[in-house]
């Protein structure tokens, strides 16, 4: 599994914030976040591992005032049309539209690098709104 480690790190600090979240990790794992936190800065870490931190807190960004959860990335794809350079493409989802509205609305993006990564109250707020989805 690949993944970004300044997201995941940043799922990590989000769980760390809230007590909720804290004991959800804690269910599975130990809570030594400097621990964690150091085995995701040197790939030491199971991809199952992160895949409950990032379910746990899952990664969001804020792009213009607007918070987009990380979607699933996926596929090569030709974005230029030149057939010479396929890359996979992620889907970001418009959080802040659908925690307001209840619309959704998603684009795909060739990499999320240069995104700003969203508050850690910001991400709880995007995890409640989920877990209330699926009640």
């Amino acid at each position: 599994m690949k993944y970004e480690v300044r997201e995941v790190l940043k799922s990590i600090e989000v769980i760390e914030s809230s007590k909720e979240l804290t004991s959800e990790l804690r269910k599975t794992f130990g809570t030594d976040f400097p621990m964690i936190k150091a085995c995701v800065k040197e790939n030491l870490i199971k991809d199952e591992a992160i895949t409950l931190i990032q379910k746990i807190a899952p990664v969001c960004f804020k792009i213009n005032g607007t918070v987009f959860l990380k979607g699933e990335t996926k596929g090569e794809h030709d974005l230029i049309g030149d057939e010479m350079d396929y890359q996979p493409v992620t889907e970001l989802f418009d959080m802040t539209q659908e925690i307001a509205t209840g619309d959704s609305y998603s684009f795909y993006v060739s990499g999320t690098d240069y995104f700003e990564l969203a508050s850690n109250e910001e991400s709880v707020e995007v995890r409640k709104f989920l877990d209330n989805l699926f009640k």
